[in-house]
């Protein structure tokens, strides 16, 4: 029995079963054209470069929790992602609606602590709640 190919997301094929020129995303397309006179060495020599930096610089992080508790670099790829106007105005538009969303939630949770503060102090109702501040 013969193994299918490993399937994997390539953001700048619009088909990632025919990988060929013809299927290359709109906003690639000028971008693929310089790519592929690039030799391979070229763009390994960029992103071991890329990866010192990163370490010299200090974008890394820690899985907590994990035995070795080693820096891991934070994941990069020397081929960029290339929005396009149509995407970016969907990914922009869902950023502030998400910014909105936390800002809403951080206000509530002030307010309520608040409400609780002012409740401790009323004679009547106070039941030993703590004001956080």
């Amino acid at each position: 029995m013969q193994k299918s190919p490993q399937m994997f997301f390539d953001e700048m094929q619009l088909n990632i079963t025919k990988i060929d020129d013809q299927s290359v995303r709109y906003v690639y397309m000028a971008y693929q054209d310089w790519l592929k006179d690039i030799p391979l060495k070229q763009l390994e020599s960029k992103r071991q470069e890329a990866e010192l930096l990163f370490r010299r610089v200090g974008i890394t992080f820690n899985v907590y929790g994990e035995a070795d508790g080693a820096e891991r670099l934070i994941p990069f790829d020397v081929i960029p992602r290339i929005i396009s106007s149509h995407e970016w105005t969907t990914l922009s538009a869902g950023a502030i609606q998400r910014v909105r969303a936390l800002n809403m939630f951080t206000m509530i949770k002030r307010l309520l602590r608040q409400a609780l503060c002012q409740l401790a102090y009323w004679p009547i109702a106070n039941i030993g709640l703590k004001c956080l501040g």
